[in-house]
């Protein structure tokens, strides 16, 4: 299939607070766009139940190049890793759309 073009996953969990400072960070940094979802959860920081507004995680998803995608995660790890909850990933994926992406 011609129109399948290789992309990079960013992925993003992270606490809600931070849901309006990343995404100003992803706009500067150049993300092409990007996709926020509530989620909630059990890891290293405890139980994220999400019954406050602040209280729950956030999950944000971005699809560009691996050299965006890394660049962007290396921002997150030096600003944010330290003082928050906060855990990213990235993945090869595969995306059906025109070249221009």
């Amino acid at each position: 299939m011609s129109n399948l073009h290789t992309r990079c996953l960013l992925t993003i969990v992270c606490e809600a607070l931070l849901e309006p400072r990343i995404e100003a960070d992803l706009k500067r940094l150049g993300a092409p766009g990007w996709t926020a979802t509530p989620v909630r959860g059990r890891g290293e920081h405890g139980d994220r139940e999400g019954h406050w507004e602040n209280d729950g995680n956030v999950r944000l998803e971005v699809v560009c190049s691996s050299e965006r995608a890394e660049r962007i995660a290396a921002h997150l790890h030096e600003h944010y890793y330290r003082d928050y909850a906060i855990v990213s990933w990235l993945a090869e994926v595969k995306v059906l759309r025109p070249e221009k992406f």
